[in-house]
């Protein structure tokens, strides 16, 4: 085989293998000793050696070894798993400088401390300069102390994933400095978990970051310095925002005109001040809601899919019959708030070209209301059900009058409905069960 194939391809082959096992190859022969230091793509755990730190101290002198001797023109992508002992801070420091000087395209490093207080991780100054840098990933779960050149610009940059990285001085303040940084390209921003120097950074990260697409941001906890949350981001197309119920209640701001997908988590009572998006196409929202449901809603007017997943109350639920959805075809409601059905019937008014409609129960919110809307009772028939309404799914049915009365209505109502779309599941003692809603009975397979 060493006479018939050429390295390139002996290198081709091997940078399908893990790494671990690219090395082995080196014992096969002469030609095959150095061979895997070709390989452009390199994973290290350390959780994969032997379950003990004299393992893990081998494989950590021999990255520490061979990394900057690898031979690679262009080193694709370096993915480091590294436990707290033996592994320390400073060993990162070390291991993306010799990424970088090969011109690395992708650093991925999850660095495991099981420790309250670990040292700080210096990141390099090299880093902040590097133009072959395509994709940065942080998992750090430590203080990170930025060594950050007076100009730092990474013009390659389009996926920054920060998670569990803790700046708590201020060498976090230059990457928020329109002076000295700059992210001309990149389009994804994950930040989890993430604790900020104070409460401008984030706005002063996004501000340099002008052809941003996606940002996904996770908080949990009152800790990450932010208090009142603000997204201002014009060329944002997707947005994911979550927030726990022990996150200080200082309200979010949200102007992205240009946004297409949205997903909304906010177990906190936050204030949200949104302003229109003309480009929604869909949109997920869990959440209770202090403000005017009008004012909450209106910006989503444009949206095509929806999911609400909304505590309401009864006022901000009458409060609905204002909205005009006229682009939303596809509906679903979760009904986690005893006036859920004020809701559905507020959207299925104000929604004429709804094709597709999915209501999911919660049993604990319908269990101790009587219906507060008299399905059996209207008159007035929406716009939707005469001229659009094709597909009626409920998940987690339940056998209540309400659940019948809705049904009913419906069916009888709908003039384009396709029979063998009006289904469900039927939820008894919490176990769910397939079921087929025949007229206004629901009936267990």
């Amino acid at each position: 085989m060493d006479k018939i194939n050429s390295n390139d391809l002996l290198v081709k082959i091997l940078s399908f293998l893990p790494t671990k096992d690219a090395v082995t190859t080196s014992v096969l022969s002469k030609r095959w000793k150095s061979l895997w230091m070709w390989v452009p793509n390199l994973e290290y755990d350390d959780h994969t050696t032997k379950p003990s730190n004299r393992g893990r101290q081998r494989l950590r002198r021999f990255i520490k070894r061979t990394l900057p001797l690898h031979r690679a023109p262009i080193l694709e992508s370096l993915c480091l798993k590294l436990s707290a002992l033996p592994s320390q801070p400073e060993d990162i420091k070390q291991l993306v400088e010799a990424a970088v000087s090969l011109c690395v395209r992708e650093i991925s490093i999850a660095y495991y401390t099981y420790r309250i207080r670990s040292k700080n991780t210096t990141l390099p100054i090299c880093l902040f300069t590097s133009k072959s840098l395509v994709s940065l990933t942080l998992n750090l779960n430590c203080t990170v102390v930025f060594d950050v050149p007076r100009f730092a610009c990474l013009p390659s940059l389009k996926s920054l994933h920060l998670q569990d990285v803790r700046y708590t001085d201020e060498s976090f303040r230059p990457l928020g400095d329109s002076h000295t940084v700059c992210f001309p390209s990149l389009k994804s921003l994950y930040l989890i978990d993430v604790i900020f120097f104070d409460k401008e950074s984030l706005g002063l990260l996004l501000a340099n970051c002008p052809d941003l697409e996606d940002l996904a941001m996770v908080r949990h906890g009152d800790y990450d310095n932010l208090g009142f949350v603000s997204i201002v981001v014009p060329s944002l197309k997707n947005l994911l925002l979550y927030i726990d119920s022990e996150c200080s209640s200082h309200g979010v701001e949200i102007v992205t005109p240009s946004l297409e997908y949205i997903k909304l988590e906010d177990h906190c009572n936050h204030h949200f001040l949104i302003e229109n998006m003309p480009e929604l196409e869909e949109a997920e929202i869990h959440a209770d809601i202090l403000d005017d449901s009008e004012k909450f809603l209106g910006p989503f007017s444009s949206v095509k899919r929806l999911t609400l997943r909304l505590n309401l109350k009864r006022t901000e639920a009458k409060n609905v019959a204002a909205l005009f959805f006229n682009q939303l075809e596809s509906l679903k409601i979760y009904s986690c708030s005893p006036y859920w059905s004020i809701l559905l019937l507020r959207l299925l008014k104000g929604s004429p070209k709804l094709k597709v409609l999915d209501l999911y129960n919660d049993t604990i919110a319908l269990s101790f209301k009587a219906p507060l809307v008299c399905w059996d009772q209207l008159t007035y028939v929406p716009e939707c059900l005469l001229t659009r309404l094709e597909t009626f799914t409920w998940t987690s049915l339940q056998q209540s009058k309400e659940a019948r009365d809705v049904v009913a209505y419906i069916k009888k109502n709908s003039c384009r409905l396709k029979p063998e779309t009006v289904d469900g599941t039927w939820c008894f003692l919490g176990c769910m069960y397939p079921c087929i809603i025949r007229g206004d009975e629901v009936i267990e397979i």
